[in-house]
């Protein structure tokens, strides 16, 4: 029998992490592997202008493959304001550059971009990089993760300045065709009381498109039609970002949400993820858990027009499964069957 070298290996990892002594010094090499391994590649991004494994060419090329519905492209008249969390970190400044010229590249009449910071050697890359955007620096917060907070207030007092409000993480890669097909689609939603959801994704291992946020694939989920487009109520928001019209902004603002996030980890350290939530769980329609919903070509095929890129990885890159199975699910077994009866 053909010795399979991918599952030995694997097998005599996993039986290294469950011994008890011998698993925290072997767990503790694999941080310290991981983290040199990240300033590696800050070294190739400084020196040889290495881009991150998962960039623009890559998305760009990934999409031109998928089939796509036309949906009107957002307004050249619009303006948008940006608000990114960027906690110093040398070895993640090649992700925050490919977000910064992503964001330039999107087709709005004006776009205002800030760097919500730590550290003012931040500043000092947009420069030397000649990247879209300036920062706003905070210091002295109580936590770290408190930093994904930053955006509120600067939000809150320009609430009437832009037509569009769009809050995300540092790593977060979002195309022109995923911001093209929330606004196709906005109106109609919100009618229904919902909002466009979108679905975050990322590389595995063998360079395959997994769910960064999906724990397994599922079998039943509420199937929608909505204006002739077909949507399910994902069982697993989360999209590590947000983007909000005027309108919808203005009622953000006003809610509770706004200053205090998602009620279910308001007593939790998920800072960073609350943050991110923003308006998504506030008052979904009865009988949901939250208000995203994600376009579908078909009962079991998520529209690439929902695909935003989580360019690092995180989960479908470990050497270890993720303890929930974040970064495990292909993109294309979602869904394990076309369950779902809809509301």
């Amino acid at each position: 029998m053909r010795l399979d070298l991918k599952s030995l290996i694997l097998k005599i990892h996993y039986v290294l992490l469950a011994q008890p002594v011998l698993g925290r010094a072997y767990g503790l090499i694999l941080k310290c592997v991981h983290f040199f391994g990240e300033y590696f590649r800050y070294i190739c991004h400084i020196i040889l202008n290495r881009k991150p494994r998962l960039n623009a060419i890559v998305i760009d090329k990934f999409l031109d493959t998928k089939d796509s519905v036309s949906s009107p492209a957002l307004t050249s008249q619009s303006t948008a304001l940006f608000h990114l969390a960027f906690h110093y970190n040398p070895a993640r400044l090649g992700y925050l550059q490919q977000v910064l010229r992503q964001l330039e590249r999107l087709k709005f009449s004006y776009t205002e971009i800030v760097i919500d910071t730590n550290d003012a050697r931040t500043q000092q890359f947009l420069k030397a990089k000649n990247l879209p955007g300036r920062t706003s620096l905070h210091k002295d917060l109580d936590h770290p993760f408190l930093l994904t907070w930053a955006h509120r207030e600067g939000m809150r007092s320009r609430c009437t300045e832009f037509d569009f409000f769009i809050y995300l993480e540092d790593d977060i890669f979002i195309p022109q065709i995923a911001l093209n097909r929330w606004f196709a689609t906005k109106e109609a939603l919100k009618r229904e009381g919902f909002l466009p959801g979108f679905l975050r994704i990322e590389h595995d291992r063998n360079s395959q498109f997994v769910s960064s946020d999906f724990q397994h694939s599922v079998s039943d989920v509420d199937h929608l039609e909505i204006d002739g487009q077909y949507y399910c109520a994902t069982p697993f928001p989360y999209q590590a970002f947000w983007i909000y019209d005027k309108e919808t902004m203005a009622e953000f603002i006003a809610s509770e949400c706004y200053e205090h996030g998602f009620s279910e980890y308001r007593e939790t350290d998920r800072f960073r993820e609350n943050a991110a939530f923003g308006y998504g769980y506030h008052s979904p329609p009865p009988g949901y858990k939250s208000r995203m919903l994600l376009p579908l070509l078909s009962k079991a095929t998520v529209h690439p027009g929902a695909f935003v890129f989580h360019l690092p990885s995180n989960y479908g890159r470990k050497i270890y499964q993720h303890p929930a199975g974040l970064g495990t699910v292909a993109i294309d077994k979602l869904f394990a069957t076309n369950g779902g009866t809809g509301k």
